[in-house]
């Protein structure tokens, strides 16, 4: 079984559809998880740069919490800038992780098709299985309530 899962973030409601799947897993297997959020800021804008980093240090203390609460799993976290492919990636690898495990927006196969996925970038870059959970579109909750479209 898996021994370590990566588990990309995305700070909104779909992290928590994620960590559904994963909590079991990790539970039953013994496997360690890295939650890992990537952050995406213009490093010149030093406001936009604050609240990135507010908002993916949240998110990713509101996930290791519901791991550790409802699943008994214990988590460490990673906080790392850059375009989320790249960092996925190299996460993946450096940290030795058998497993990554990521939402999907639901955008559909036409548009995954034309612009491509992170996710998709990220399972044909790698030689471990990458799990994906699809969420659709729509409004969804940044942990601590606030709504992104």
């Amino acid at each position: 079984m898996y021994k370590r899962i990566l588990v990309a973030l995305d700070a909104s409601e779909r992290d928590d559809v994620v960590l559904e799947h994963i909590g079991d897993l990790a539970r039953t297997s013994g496997a360690a998880v890295v939650l890992l959020r990537v952050a995406c800021y213009d490093a010149r804008e030093r406001d936009q740069m604050q609240r990135e980093v507010s908002r993916a240090e949240r998110a990713l203390r509101h996930a290791r919490e519901r791991l550790a609460e409802r699943f008994g799993v214990e988590a460490e976290e990673a906080l790392v800038h850059g375009e989320p492919t790249e960092v996925i990636v190299a996460e993946c690898l450096s940290r030795g992780c058998d497993l990554v495990a990521m939402a999907t927006h639901g955008h559909g196969a036409l548009y995954d098709f034309l612009l491509g996925s992170v996710a998709n970038q990220v399972r044909h870059r790698l030689d471990v299985p990458v799990l994906t959970v699809r969420v659709p579109l729509g409004k969804h909750k940044q942990p601590g309530g606030a709504e992104e479209s």
